[in-house]
């Protein structure tokens, strides 16, 4: 039982609240941003191979090296 108003109003606000999930993804270098991308929702495979193919390969240069880490 809410103690204070705020507490009751918290509560009647409680039920439409809407968790949304995005995902940010990007590649930098010691200059600059090379790539980036925002979604909304999780990634998955399709969406990586759309980062690599539409945003960081058009932006590597020779002997650029790519490290990748999931965590």
């Amino acid at each position: 039982m809410p103690v204070h108003k705020w507490e009751q109003e918290l509560t009647l606000l409680t039920p439409f609240i809407e968790a949304h999930s995005f995902t940010v993804i990007g590649a930098i270098s010691l200059k600059k941003v090379v790539a980036l991308m925002t979604m909304n929702g999780s990634m998955d495979g399709i969406a990586f191979e759309l980062f690599l193919e539409k945003f960081l390969v058009p932006n590597l240069w020779s002997g650029a090296v790519v490290v990748s880490s999931n965590g």
